[in-house]
């Protein structure tokens, strides 16, 4: 086995040499080769070649150029071998899918034809003519003409034909053809539904019995009917009805619930209302008498039988029920003072010596109860009516070089008293705030008013002043003239903090100035979304543009006891306490 295995091993090498010897061309100088053979060149003309110099390939038709040169002592010497031409590729060899030159496109009635052409250098090979298949017909929209016209309850008939859009020939059309011959076909046309009339009431329905509507097609004349319709909800609101629908009779609770609530008595009218409207049936108040102080009977009747079919009922309902007659003179008055509320007491008309307990006139009217029998009507206070302001004998004295002294007024009404301490103008003129002759605040110095536009304090308070008036018609969040914003009342600034209203925004005070804060703001156990001062009206989620932090928000306020999962710009987010999930 081993001797055998010797052997094969050397016809191996054998056969390897002989292969690479084979493989090696000797050419002469000026020789034609292939192209595929020029690597395989070892010598030209008994000159062993180096790499190829110059390479100038061949066409279909022309032939290349292959060259070296070698140095023999001083002597330079080229080397050419000439390449053979490639040869056509045409168009129609076998294995290539290429039609050549279209010379004439095929129809639907004929073939075309294409020329034979190299796919190479693009030559013409008249002598071979290729044919074209006919290409297939395409077709418009199918036509018919109506032999028998389709109705409600029965097919239609008419002859159909198709037209071939690039070769205009008319076809058959055989789509739902009845026979197989040739030409145009009998064509089946669907029969249509019935075209309606609007619902019509035949009969109207009542609280004993079903109404019957009907309707007739235009078309073939055919009639539909319906019982149990109301006119009302058939011709008023439109309803779509369809067949075998039956509507209750008119009010056909009646009967049912109303006699849960026959015999009952309210405290209140609203538990009425409630009771009314969770029942669902229709009615009207029949009778409202008040049979007692304090007790109302209220009858109610059916609006479409008035108590021929359906039985009416009544309740009593004890909330508000007193006369109090408040055009009458009222029974205790005791008159608003300057500074106390004044109240009038009204009885009820049917028996006040029920209820003639004036120790209990004193209470709040909020306090007042049904069974106090009587209602307390307040009259607010009605300020003081104050003299003039006067000086106090004896009472000036200096201070910074100007001379003060007390001034003091008295309530016409009351005989109360005020005092203030103010600056004594030498010629007992007017100055700073003070009221001209038809009551306005005005700026005034030296006893004249000045048409200035400034800040003015004035007893513990700060006013702006516009053209010499108190800017009395400024309320709210207001730009002032020095370019900041005053939440004002009347012209005067509120020095308050927090929250505050306007113009249907919510924005953050401080010390009665907008605070224009951005981000976050926590404000009494909630947290807001806010911008230059401006609480964001934003729902979903927000970034922070401070803090980079994402919150979800309902009208700009963080949603802290939200956890789940909420959906933003077509994606979902967890969220955890009012906050993106990290």
């Amino acid at each position: 086995m081993k001797k055998k295995l010797l052997v094969f091993a050397a016809l191996l090498v054998l056969a390897l040499a002989v292969a690479g010897i084979a493989s090696a061309i000797d050419v002469e100088n000026g020789a034609v080769v292939a192209e595929g053979d020029l690597d395989s060149i070892t010598t030209v003309g008994g000159h062993v070649r180096p790499a190829w110099t110059k390479i100038e390939y061949p066409s279909c038709t022309e032939y290349g150029v292959a060259s070296f040169t070698c140095n023999v002592g001083d002597t330079t010497h080229e080397h050419i071998v000439r390449l053979a031409p490639r040869g056509h590729v045409w168009s129609s060899q076998k294995g290539i899918k290429a039609w050549g030159r279209v010379v004439e496109e095929p129809t639907c009635t004929s073939e075309g034809y294409a020329i034979d052409v190299c796919l190479a250098c693009g030559a013409e090979n008249p002598d071979v003519i290729r044919p074209i298949e006919k290409r297939p017909h395409e077709y418009d929209e199918k036509h018919y003409e109506v032999v028998k016209e389709p109705g409600c309850g029965e097919d239609g008939n008419g002859l159909g034909w198709k037209t071939c859009i690039y070769c205009g020939v008319r076809h058959p059309d055989t789509t739902g053809a009845e026979d197989g011959t040739a030409g145009e076909h009998l064509v089946i046309l669907k029969k249509v539904p019935h075209t309606w009339t609007d619902w019509r009431v035949d009969s109207d329905s009542d609280c004993d019995s079903y109404g019957e509507v009907s309707r007739t097609c235009i078309r073939c004349g055919a009639v539909q009917y319906l019982n149990g319709w109301d006119s009302k909800e058939v011709l008023d609101q439109g309803k779509v009805i369809k067949i075998g629908d039956v509507l209750p009779m008119k009010n056909e609770a009646w009967n049912v619930n109303g006699s849960k609530l026959n015999g009952l008595t309210f405290k209140k009218t609203s538990d009425l209302e409630k009771a009314l409207t969770d029942l669902k049936f229709e009615y009207e108040v029949k009778r409202d008498l008040l049979v007692d102080c304090g007790k109302r009977e209220i009858t109610f009747t059916c609006p479409y039988c008035y108590g021929s079919i359906h039985n009416d009922f009544k309740v009593f309902v004890t909330e508000e029920a007193h006369d109090w007659k408040e055009e009458r003179d009222p029974y205790v008055s005791k008159p608003a003072w300057c500074t106390t509320d004044g109240y009038d007491i009204f009885f009820c008309k049917h028996d006040p010596e029920k209820h003639s307990h004036t120790e209990d006139f004193d209470k709040k009217p909020e306090d007042v109860t049904f069974a106090d029998g009587f209602k307390k009507v307040i009259t607010k206070a009605v300020g003081h009516d104050w003299t003039e302001w006067a000086p106090k004998e004896g009472e000036v004295f200096e201070k910074d070089g100007e001379e003060y002294a007390v001034y003091f007024r008295t309530c016409k009404r009351c005989l109360a008293t005020e005092q203030k301490t103010a600056y004594v103008d030498p010629d007992g003129e007017k100055q700073g705030l003070a009221q001209d002759e038809n009551g306005e605040w005005a700026y005034y110095v030296d006893g004249e008013i000045v048409a200035a536009t400034l800040l003015v304090p004035y007893q513990g308070g700060e006013f702006w002043v516009v053209n010499g008036y108190v800017a009395k018609n400024a309320s709210g969040l207001t730009i002032c003239p020095d370019g900041k914003a005053y939440y004002l009342s009347h012209g005067q600034i509120q020095r308050v903090s927090g929250f505050a209203e306007y113009n249907h925004k919510w924005f953050i005070l401080k010390n009665g100035e907008l605070d224009k804060v951005t981000g976050l703001y926590d404000y009494d156990g909630g947290t807001f979304a806010v911008q230059a001062g401006r609480i964001l009206d934003v729902d979903g989620l927000w970034k922070d543009p401070l803090s980079g932090k994402w919150a979800f928000l309902s009208n700009g306020q963080v949603q802290k006891q939200y956890t789940g999962e909420v959906t933003f710009d077509g994606k979902t987010f967890n969220v955890v306490n009012g906050y993106l999930a990290d």
